[in-house]
């Protein structure tokens, strides 16, 4: 066999260049020249010329086009019903709300273990990332459909196919398929398993079948739990035709306490066959099958072990002491002789690049390799250069496997299948040797009729060819579902023009076949006290509509004299009160007690409605003849939340009209096909919707916002205490805390009968809420900076009072008065005005005094309490106070004397 001219230089990175290389020069190192042609939609592939006759011809890669191709033989027919129910997915829950559930179980059901919720999330949270990655690729899920082949007395071949069945896929299923004397296949499939596993199947394999005379063959089963060699010998007369014993079984201490993750049979003839596993350490263990000890014998140990990605996979050579071992970025030969030595076949090209699956040696003398960009071909003669390699231009996907059979007169033409777990999608790629030694692209990639299998994954595949079918252009593409259904499709290689035979029967089914089918309609996953777990939704509003009669149900008739009635009493609310209202009340609230009691009440007032909800209600809004003065003037305190409520609800307006018609723009779009009952329903639920703010704006109070009597303490003691801490020189402890509307209460509930006590609060909050006089109305409000040197220093007027100006004859009159002292004391600091006046205080004193102190600074009173004083009397300040200039005065230092230090 001849090779493509191809460039076989790879990039290296730079030996001049200093430092560290840069990421573009890192990329051509890894991505290369691919050394072999690669085909791809578009390019010109590669060229040569080869001798014919007396003359050299040109010869290109994809230009030997023969017209062959695949045909389907009819559609896809299922072979085998689905044996597993549908999987509803679990609703999504967070890790938080797992942990929360969890952790509750374990102290529900064992209170004496005690398990921090935090383990419990970090463990959720490591079951939670691995799930996601399976979901995407499992690196120890294998092909779960194989084919067995035997011997059998009648001097033919029997044929059986093994896959798992049953609703957890612990069952294995062994059925018969034969060759009819009209050379077409017949499944006979089994409804019942031929053996059971504790554990789900995740691989099976058979020993490949080197002679007709022998009546048993040997298959291997991987499960959760370890690797089982089973002995299927062919038995026609019974059930199942065939009789499975145990050879023997590996558990992971076999394996080097590693799971296994891949498996096959290797050798040529009975003699030479052995069982190969790989661990997902990359470690090649062999056993013998004629050896009874059942022995699993480490032959090749993997230098270099990458736990983050357990990806290997096997594949046979014809010599029986190498095998082929690939990775996710490299495929090498091991040999058995040599230990751990193995001789690097291909490596992949791209940084995002990774290998799928290999098949070893075929009758072309051809390796296959896909990964997620190409498939390769290589030579195992010259294995060091790839023949050629033809891009498959699929998304990323670890699942794609491939299988290679040989169709044509003497099986000389090698059809390779690339199949997926994802999808139904199989594509046929004819890769040979032509008669100028070179190998050529026959025909363009083309796809198959899709399978469409029960169920959302594809988890076995097989292209199969009856060993008795005496012709070699036709197959059978099998595909098993991940609910256990399989179905089938007959094709056949078109190499004239003639007439495909009529396709007859494909699978015969007993009456247990059709009961599984029958029941699997119908069935659900039992997973028992699991599904207590599960959050359920349901919507009942179609239960409370039959029950309550919901849909039959009208709405209440408007009774005139009962709005009316309650109307005219809504004015005297507060006199006609027969229970002490304690909160505060909307006009909604007041007109809901105002009329008689509902007939169907529920827990919140405003979901019941009143006389007042109705039509004549909005009209009489409209008309303005809501009592809103009368209850403002009757209620001890009253409050308008329009302003308030426009932030939450811009389209609130004073006006009634103008709020109506900022709630046109949610109305329907006009068209000549709405109905007038439409029309009727969203007027009045506009018109509802404005009655409902208006009256939701007006806030009444039962009694006025002031200050709570203080019980705790006699008038003349608080005055002597107070008149005692005017005369005094040091600050005045700041008075209780008063509450307004809100008023806290202390009570314990063991002492319930005991006299209730006076809460102390800290001073902090004292100071605090010193300069806040309870009852003052907040609008008036206004806050001073105390530290802003720009404002006036005089405090502001109280709240809610205001200060009578003195006339211009009593400014006139006023005495003239001496400019105030200045001392030679350090500058005081500017004076802090608070933003609420202090609060008044009876005082004690012997004499008058037209000014009170802050911090040592003295604050003028208003101009009313100055006009009838004639003079301001200045006191020192003896207080020494915190800050920088609240202290008394540095000493003053003498200037240091320079000694003289000698001579004259």
């Amino acid at each position: 066999m001849d090779h493509w001219p191809g460039s076989s230089t790879t990039h290296t990175l730079p030996a001049l260049k200093k430092g560290r290389p840069r990421k573009e020069d890192k990329s051509k190192a890894l991505d290369g020249s691919e050394g072999h042609p690669v085909v791809d939609h578009g390019s010109l592939t590669a060229a040569n010329l080869y001798r014919k006759g007396r003359h050299l011809e040109w010869t290109t890669l994809g230009t030997n086009d023969t017209g062959r191709k695949l045909i389907a033989r009819g559609e896809a027919v299922k072979i085998f019903p689905a044996s597993r129910p549908e999987w509803h997915p679990e609703p999504q829950v967070s890790v938080k709300h797992q942990a929360e559930q969890g952790a509750n179980f374990l102290r529900t059901r064992y209170p004496d273990v005690d398990i921090a919720s935090e383990l419990i999330r970090e463990e959720l949270e490591e079951t939670s990332r691995l799930s996601s990655e399976v979901q995407i690729f499992d690196p120890y899920a294998g092909n779960l459909l194989s084919v067995v082949s035997c011997g059998a007395r009648t001097g033919r071949n029997a044929s059986f196919l093994a896959f798992p069945m049953g609703q957890t896929g612990c069952d294995l299923n062994i059925s018969g398929i034969s060759c009819t004397k009209k050379n077409n296949t017949l499944f006979k499939p089994s409804a019942s398993p031929a053996w059971s596993f504790d554990t789900p199947i995740q691989q099976i394999a058979s020993c490949p079948n080197h002679s007709s005379a022998r009546k048993e063959t040997t298959i291997a089963v991987r499960t959760g739990g370890g690797t089982k060699l089973l002995s299927v010998e062919h038995r026609p007369n019974l059930l199942h035709g065939l009789v499975a014993k145990e050879i023997t079984s590996f558990t992971r201490s076999d394996t080097a306490n590693q799971r296994v993750v891949d498996f096959l049979f290797h050798g040529q003839t009975v003699e030479d066959l052995a069982f190969l596993a790989v661990n997902d350490a990359g470690s090649v263990f062999r056993h013998n099958l004629l050896d009874t000890q059942g022995r699993m014998l480490p032959v090749y140990t993997h230098s270099i072990s990458s736990p983050k990605d357990p990806f290997w996979r096997l594949a046979s050579l014809p010599d029986s002491n190498t095998c082929l071992l690939l990775s996710s970025t490299r495929l090498e030969t091991v040999d058995f002789r040599a230990p751990n030595i193995a001789l690097s076949l291909a490596t992949v090209q791209g940084l995002k690049t990774v290998f799928t699956s290999v098949e070893g040696l075929q009758l072309d003398n051809m390796i296959r390799v896909a990964s997620t960009e190409e498939i390769i071909w290589i030579d195992y003669r010259f294995p060091l250069r790839p023949v050629v390699g033809i891009k498959h231009h699929r998304q990323q996907d670890r699942t794609l496997h491939m299988q290679s059979l040989m169709f044509g007169k003497g099986k000389c033409i090698p059809l390779t299948f690339l199949t997926s777990c994802k999808n139904g999608l199989v594509t046929v790629y004819d890769v040979s040797q032509g008669l100028d030694n070179f190998v050529h692209l026959n025909s363009l990639p083309y796809a198959i009729p899709h399978l469409p299998v029960i169920g959302s994954r594809r988890v076995g595949q097989a292209v199969f060819r009856h060993p008795s079918d005496p012709g070699d252009n036709a197959a059978l593409v099998l595909q098993l579902s991940d609910r256990g259904s399989i179905h089938r499709l007959d094709i056949e290689l078109n190499l004239s023009d003639r007439a495909f035979e009529a396709l007859g029967r494909t699978h015969d089914w007993s009456q247990d076949m059709f009961a599984l089918e029958r029941s699997m309609e119908t069935a659900a996953i039992e997973v028992g006290q699991v599904s207590g777990r599960s959050y359920t939704e349901v919507d009942m509003e179609p239960v409370y509509k039959r029950i309550y009669g919901l849909d039959q149900c009208s709405p209440p008739a408007d009774d005139p004299d009962t709005f009316y009635d309650t109307l005219d009493a809504l004015p005297n609310f507060w006199q006609n009160a027969e229970a002490p209202v304690e909160q505060v009340l909307t006009t909604f609230d007041i007109a809901f007690r105002s009329g008689p009691d509902p007939g169907n009440l529920s827990r919140t007032d405003f979901f019941t409605g009143s006389a007042i909800n109705s039509l004549r209600g909005y009209r009489t809004l409209v008309q303005d003849r809501l009592p809103y003065e009368e209850l403002a003037k009757r209620s001890e305190w009253h409050h308008d939340w329009t302003n308030t409520l426009r932030r939450f609800v811009p389209d609130i307006s004073d006006s009634t009209q103008e709020m109506q018609d900022n709630f046109k723009r949610f109305d329907l779009l006009l068209d000549d096909y709405r109905p007038g009952p439409s029309l009727r329903t969203e007027t009045e639920a506009r018109e509802q919707l404005t009655l409902d703010l208006a009256l939701a704006i007006d806030v009444y109070a039962p009694h006025a916002v002031q200050a709570e009597p203080d019980h705790f303490l006699d008038d003349a003691l608080e005055t002597m205490s107070r008149a005692t801490e005017a005369m005094s020189i040091g600050i005045p402890e700041p008075p209780p805390v008063q509450f307004g509307f809100l008023r806290p209460a202390v009570r314990e509930h063991y002492g319930r009968l005991q006299e209730e006590k006076r809460r102390e609060y800290p001073l902090g909050v004292r100071l605090l809420l010193n300069e806040w006089t309870v009852g003052t109305d907040p609008h008036e409000y206004q806050y001073h900076d105390p530290y802003d040197n720009s404002e006036p220093s005089a405090a502001p007027a109280r709240a809610g009072k205001k200060t009578e100006k003195p006339s211009a004859a009593e400014v006139r009159t006023q005495p003239a008065r001496m400019p105030p002292v200045i001392a030679t004391a350090p500058m005081a600091p500017p004076p802090i005005a608070a933003s609420q006046p202090a609060r008044t205080r009876p005082t004690a004193q012997s004499q008058d005094a037209s000014t009170f102190r802050t911090r040592s600074q003295p604050t003028q009173l208003p101009p009313s309490s100055q006009s009838s004083q004639s003079q301001e009397t200045m006191f020192p300040s003896t207080q020494v106070l915190p800050g920088p200039f609240g202290g008394r005065p540095a000493p003053v230092k003498k200037k240091s004397v320079k000694k003289r230090m000698g001579g004259f």
